[in-house]
C-alpha cells in the first residue's frame, strides 16, 4: 500500500514537469495579483453582453473598504453579441473611481451602474445604445446581502439612500469607525466629551438606533427623485406589477433572557416587515409583532401577497418559533401552518445549532413552502384543508429553488431538476444532466436554467429554461465552464473555464459559431507549481473514517526530510480538497503559499461530535491524520511539525500547543484564546458605530452553541469554559508561538492575553499586531510582512539553518523562496 500510494504521488507531481518550462514556487504576490471575473449580464435582447473585471487587489489606491475593495479596482466592458467583437469599455474610465454593475431595465435599453470614487458609491444610469452615463448623486450601499436598486419599470428606478456619512454595515466598517476614534481623541484633547454609552436590559432601548435611508422613486429621462418612505431599512422586494415593495425594517433590539443556549446567528434588533405603496408612498405594518428572518419576500404572481419567515417576539431568541405566513397588501397576516418549520443545515466547522434555510414560492395563487421533515427536508403546498406534500426525500439544507418561473419554481428533486407549477411537476432533466443557473444579484433568484445532456453518438445538447417555463436550444459551454450568465432570448452563455493552476478564460458561447476568448486572467499562473493535493484516508482517534489532505511542492522527493505544517480547523471534514486553486484569493492562512516555500502543508479533517467540547482531543486528532500521512507518503519529517490557524483554526493552533509537545512550532491568527473574555465581545468598532455594529447577541451565539459549542453562559459551566480556553493552560506550551491580530478585530485582546501568559512564563513567543487591521489582514504591505515573518520564524524553528525568503514589495513574484531539505 505504502508503495503504490508513493508512486501515484510521484506520478502526479511528476505531470506538471512534462516537456514544459520548471515550475516556479506559489507566493502570496501570486494572490496579490489575481485578476477575477465579477457580475455578468445579458440584455433584454441577448445582442449584448456586459460584466466586470476585477483588477489585482494591490492596485487598489485604498483599503479602507476592507472586504469590499474591488468595488475600487473593477471596471465594465460591454460585448457586441450579435457581431462577435471584441469587449470594449462601456464607460470611460476614471482611475480614481472603481465601476461595477446593477439591474438591467426591462426593455434592455439602460442598465444601472455603480461607481465607487473616494468613499461614495454613486448610482448611474447607462444608455446601452448611446453609451452614454447619467450619474445621479445618490449614494447606495452595496448589494452584497440585500437588494438596494431595482427597476419599476422602463423608466423608473427604486432605491434605498443613504449619505457616505450613514453608519454602514459593509463599506464603511474600517474608515467610519477610524474616523470616530480619532474624532473622539481629538474632542479628548480638547477636553470634550468623548464617551460611548450602550446599555442592556430596560435600558437597551435607549442604544443608538439602526441609521434611517430613504426610499425614493427616480425618474431616469428628467432625473427627478420622488421620496417615498423613510426608516431604518435595509432590504427591499418589489412586487409583480411593481405596485408595491415589502421592506425590512431593523427595529428595537431584542434583549435575550432565555435559558436555553443563544442560537449561533442571532439577531441583535426585531425585523419588521413594511409595506410602501409606490405611487402614494402609504405604509402598512402588517403583523407588528412578527421578528422576520432574513430575505425571504416571497410575492405571489398578482403582487396581491407575499410569503415571509417569522417567529413572534419573545426575549428567548428562540430559532425553533420561526414558521411561514402568508400576508396581503391590505395588511392581514395569516399563519400558513402551526407544524411546518424551515428547513436547516448543521453548521460547518463545528458549529452544534441549526443555521435555517427558509424559503417559500407560488404555485399560481397556492404557496408553497420548504420545511424540515424527520428525513431532511420537503416542499409542501398549503391548501384550504391543510398542508400537502410535495416533494420529498430532499437532502438538509438542499432544497432551495434552484429559479423561479412566472407561475413555479424549479428544484433538484430525488430523480432530477424538476419544475412545479399549478399545474404539476415536470421533469426537466435526470440526475445525469448537469444543469446550472448563473449568479443572481442579492436578494434574487436565478430566472434561467442551462440545462446539458448527451445527445445521439456522443454530442452534448443545450438547452435554456426561461422564467415563462419554455425551453429552447443553447449554445454549449465548454466542458467544465462555470456559468456566470445565460440568454434565455438568443441562447448565449457565457462561461469561465480554469485550468488546475488558476489561469481563466472568458468564454462566450453563442448557437451561430464557434465560441469566443474575451478574456484571459491569470496568465502568470501557468508557470506556478500547483500539484494536486495528495488524499490521505484515515481513522481519528474515535474510530470515524475521514479524509485529510496533503500538499506537496513538486520538488518533493522520498529521501528528504521535509517540515510540515498543519493547517486546522476544528470541526470541519473535507471529503474534497479544502485549499482551491491557485486563483482563490485566500490572504490568511494560504496553504499554496505555504507549499510555494518548500512545506508539505496538511489540512486535517478534524470532525467533532456534537456534543464535543471544541478543544476535545485536538491534538490526538490532527497527529492521526500526520502520522497516516507518514505512514503512506515517505520524505515527511518525524520531526518537524508545526501548526498554522486562523480565526478558529487559530484557536485550533493554540489549543493543540497545549495538548502536545510533538509540534515544534505554532502560528494563530485572529485566535480566541480566552473563551471567558471572548464572551459577547464587541471589538472597537461596535462601541465606536454601535448603530450597525452591536451585535451582541451574535457573540453570545458562537460562544453558546456556534463554533465554541459551549452550550452556556460561563457562569453556567465554568469548568467547560476553562477546558476551551488554551490561555489557561498556556503552562503545557512547548513551542515557540507566533501571534497575528489586527486591532480592529472584534477581539482582538485575545492575543495580547496569550502573550502575556507566555511571555509570564519566559517562553518563545512572538506577537505581530497590525494596526488598522480586522479579521484578516488586508493592506498589500502587511500581508508580505505577515508572510516574510511567518516563513522567518518557521525557518528559526523548524530548519537546520537554510534561509526562507518571501516575494516582497517590486520583485518578481518568480523569485519566492525555498526551505531546504
Amino acid at each position: 500500500m505504502r508503495g503504490t500510494a508513493w508512486l501515484a504521488l510521484a506520478c502526479a507531481l511528476a505531470a506538471a514537469d512534462a516537456g514544459a518550462t520548471p515550475l516556479r514556487p506559489y507566493t502570496i504576490e501570486d494572490v496579490l495579483s489575481l485578476e477575477k471575473v465579477g457580475r455578468a449580464a445579458f440584455l433584454a435582447d441577448g445582442t449584448r453582453l456586459v460584466f466586470e473585471l476585477q483588477r489585482p487587489w494591490k492596485t487598489a489606491r485604498s483599503f479602507d473598504l476592507d472586504a469590499w475593495t474591488p468595488q475600487r479596482t473593477s471596471r465594465l466592458f460591454v460585448v457586441n453579441v450579435a457581431s462577435g467583437g471584441a469587449p470594449e469599455p462601456l464607460l470611460p474610465t476614471e482611475e480614481d473611481a472603481g465601476q461595477t454593475l446593477g439591474a438591467a431595465s426591462p426593455d434592455g435599453r439602460r442598465l444601472i451602474v455603480f461607481r465607487v470614487r473616494g468613499r461614495v458609491r454613486e448610482l448611474g444610469v447607462v444608455e446601452v445604445e448611446r453609451g452614454t452615463v447619467r450619474w445621479s448623486g445618490l449614494t447606495v450601499e452595496a448589494e452584497t446581502f440585500s437588494v438596494q436598486a431595482r427597476w419599476r419599470d422602463d423608466h423608473e428606478i427604486v432605491l434605498l439612500v443613504t449619505t457616505p456619512e450613514t453608519p454602514s454595515l459593509q463599506m464603511g466598517r474600517v474608515w467610519q469607525s477610524q474616523a470616530r476614534t480619532i474624532s473622539a481623541w481629538s474632542a479628548m484633547a480638547r477636553g470634550e466629551r468623548s464617551v460611548s454609552v450602550v446599555r442592556g436590559g430596560p435600558g437597551a432601548a435607549t442604544n443608538p438606533a439602526w441609521p434611517d435611508v430613504d426610499l425614493v422613486a427616480m425618474n431616469v429621462e428628467s432625473g427627478t427623485v420622488r421620496h417615498l418612505a423613510r426608516g431604518p431599512f435595509s432590504d427591499f422586494s418589489l412586487a409583480p406589477g411593481a405596485a408595491r415593495a415589502a421592506l425590512v425594517a431593523n427595529a428595537e433590539p431584542v434583549s435575550i433572557r432565555g435559558a436555553s443556549p443563544v442560537e449561533n446567528y442571532a439577531a441583535d434588533r426585531r425585523r419588521r416587515l413594511v409595506l410602501v405603496d409606490l405611487g402614494s408612498g402609504r405604509q402598512i405594518r402588517p403583523c407588528p409583532t412578527c421578528d422576520v428572518l432574513g430575505q425571504l419576500k416571497s410575492w405571489s404572481p398578482d403582487g396581491r401577497a407575499l410569503i415571509i419567515c417569522a417567529r413572534p417576539d419573545d426575549d428567548a431568541g428562540d430559532w425553533r418559533r420561526y414558521r411561514y405566513w402568508r400576508i396581503s397588501v391590505t395588511g392581514q397576516a395569516q399563519l400558513l401552518s402551526t407544524t411546518l418549520a424551515p428547513d436547516q443545515v448543521r453548521e460547518e466547522g463545528g458549529g452544534t445549532t441549526a443555521r435555517l434555510v427558509a424559503d417559500a414560492a407560488w404555485l399560481g395563487q397556492t404557496p408553497a413552502v420548504l420545511a424540515a421533515s424527520e428525513t431532511g427536508s420537503a416542499w409542501w403546498r398549503i391548501q384550504a384543508r391543510g398542508p400537502k406534500p410535495l416533494v420529498a426525500g430532499l437532502a438538509s439544507g438542499a432544497g432551495a429553488r434552484l429559479s423561479t418561473l412566472e407561475v413555479g419554481f424549479t428544484l433538484r428533486a430525488p430523480d432530477g431538476v424538476t419544475a412545479f407549477d399549478e399545474h404539476g411537476r415536470r421533469r426537466l432533466a435526470d440526475a445525469a444532466a448537469r444543469v446550472q443557473s448563473p449568479p443572481a444579484p442579492a436578494g434574487d433568484l436565478p430566472e434561467t436554467l442551462l440545462i446539458a445532456r448527451a445527445g445521439q453518438a456522443g454530442t452534448l445538447w443545450s438547452e435554456v429554461l426561461s422564467s415563462g417555463g419554455d425551453a429552447r436550444p443553447a449554445a454549449p459551454l465548454p466542458d467544465g465552464a462555470s456559468l456566470l450568465a445565460l440568454s434565455p432570448t438568443s441562447g448565449a452563455a457565457l462561461g469561465l473555464v480554469r485550468t488546475p493552476q488558476g489561469v481563466s478564460r472568458l468564454v462566450l458561447a453563442t448557437r451561430n459559431r464557434p465560441a469566443q476568448s474575451l478574456a484571459t486572467m491569470n496568465a502568470g499562473l501557468a508557470e506556478v507549481d500547483a500539484a494536486p493535493p495528495v488524499p490521505i484516508p484515515h481513522l481519528t482517534p474515535d474510530g470515524q473514517a475521514v479524509t485529510s489532505w496533503l500538499y506537496l511542492p513538486a520538488s518533493h522527493g522520498p529521501a528528504d526530510d521535509r517540515p510540515v505544517i498543519i493547517v486546522p480547523y476544528p470541526g470541519a471534514s473535507y471529503p474534497a480538497p479544502p485549499a482551491g486553486a491557485p486563483d482563490a484569493f485566500v490572504l490568511a492562512a494560504n496553504v499554496r503559499a505555504m507549499v510555494g516555500a518548500g512545506y508539505a502543508v496538511l489540512t486535517p479533517s478534524l470532525p467533532l461530535a456534537r456534543d464535543a467540547e471544541p478543544a476535545q482531543g485536538l491534538a490526538d486528532a490532527m497527529l492521526s491524520a500526520v502520522d497516516a500521512a507518514q505512514a503512506r507518503v515517505p520524505g515527511l519529517s518525524k520531526t518537524r511539525l508545526a501548526v498554522w490557524g486562523q480565526s478558529f483554526g487559530g484557536f485550533g493552533a493554540l489549543a493543540a500547543a497545549t495538548q502536545s509537545s510533538r509540534f515544534k512550532a505554532v502560528i494563530a491568527s485572529s485566535a480566541t484564546a480566552d473563551m471567558f473574555s471572548k464572551y459577547g465581545a464587541q471589538g472597537a468598532h461596535a462601541l465606536v458605530v454601535p448603530e450597525v455594529w452591536l451585535q451582541v447577541s451574535n457573540m453570545f451565539g458562537w460562544s453558546e452553541s456556534g463554533q465554541a459549542r459551549l452550550a452556556g453562559p460561563p457562569w453556567s459551566n465554568v469548568e467547560r469554559y476553562v477546558r476551551a480556553s488554551p490561555l489557561l493552560h498556556a503552562d503545557k506550551v512547548t513551542a515557540p508561538v507566533m501571534l497575528i491580530e489586527g486591532d480592529r478585530d472584534g477581539a482582538s485582546t485575545q492575543a495580547e492575553e496569550m502573550f502575556a501568559a507566555l511571555y509570564r512564563q519566559g517562553k518563545a513567543v512572538e506577537l505581530r499586531y497590525y494596526l488598522g487591521e480586522g479579521h484578516v489582514v488586508l493592506s498589500p504591505a502587511n500581508v508580505r510582512d505577515l508572510y516574510q515573518n511567518a516563513f522567518r520564524f518557521l525557518q528559526d524553528t523548524l530548519s537546520t539553518g537554510a534561509s526562507a525568503t518571501v516575494v516582497g514589495p517590486g520583485t518578481r513574484a518568480s523569485s519566492g523562496g525555498r526551505v531546504s531539505q
